[in-house]
């Protein structure tokens, strides 16, 4: 078997770059040479309501815990009551919220 001599002088390819650090360089020098246009994120209508709504229905992010816990125990020993009248009453508000808008 004969090696070709030819690929001996062919000169060395440069060091590889990790693909990361590929792309961050090719982000970095067309941000440099366009700095008319910039990202932008937006928030869709549907998506803040949905966090007005979360934020409502929890109260901030805060609930009571001994509250928590002793509806918890009242379903555990079957004595937790369901006001059938209340569960009706958001199901219709939710639905009224929701076709309106």
């Amino acid at each position: 078997m004969k090696i070709d001599e030819s690929l001996l002088k062919t000169p060395a390819l440069p060091p590889a770059t990790p693909l990361g650090n590929a792309h961050k360089s090719n982000v970095a020098s067309k941000a440099d040479t366009d700095n008319d246009s910039a990202d932008k994120v937006t928030i869709s209508k549907q998506a803040r309501e949905l966090k007005s709504l979360q934020t409502q229905a929890t109260g901030e992010g805060s609930f009571d815990a001994q509250r928590v816990a002793a509806i918890k125990e009242a379903i555990m020993n079957g004595t937790f009551k369901v006001d059938a009248s209340k569960v009706a009453d958001g199901l219709i508000s939710a639905t009224r919220d929701f076709l309106i808008r």
